[in-house]
């Protein structure tokens, strides 16, 4: 395979990867505000609390805002509804959102490391674990 192949299917994963990994990260925060509270919970994936321009996903206490072009979601944001959310529990929240992301990427790591697999397929699952980082 050649060297321009290696970079260009590298970009192009890396471009299908990034909105994967801002869902992940925001539903870490989405979920855990659903656990730690009573109250609804706001997500925008790639966009900061900009509901124009989104598909709006509902799902039970969640409502989901997805800008419209992937390839342009630069971050995201939970806005929880309650109003009354303690100093620890806005921490579990914020934590919540990374340690998805690093969980994700252990699981990559796992596949890599620990199971008797391809080696492309071993190459683009240490790939993969690299994003989530």
């Amino acid at each position: 395979m050649s060297y321009s192949l290696i970079l260009l299917s590298s970009y192009l994963l890396l471009m299908i990867m990034r909105p994967i990994t801002a869902i992940v990260h925001e539903l870490g925060h989405g979920i855990t505000t659903l656990l730690v509270t009573n109250g609804k919970a706001t997500l925008y994936i790639g966009s900061y609390g900009d509901p124009n321009k989104s598909i709006v996903l509902k799902l039970g206490r969640r409502n989901i805002f997805f800008k419209y072009n992937p390839l342009r979601w630069n971050y995201g944001m939970c806005v929880p509804q309650s109003q009354s959310v303690s100093i620890n529990r806005q921490l579990l929240i914020s934590l919540f959102g990374p340690l998805s992301s690093i969980l994700l990427g252990a699981v990559f790591r796992a596949i890599a490391f620990g199971t008797p697999i391809h080696y492309s397929t071993k190459v683009l699952a240490i790939f993969l674990s690299l994003i989530h980082i």
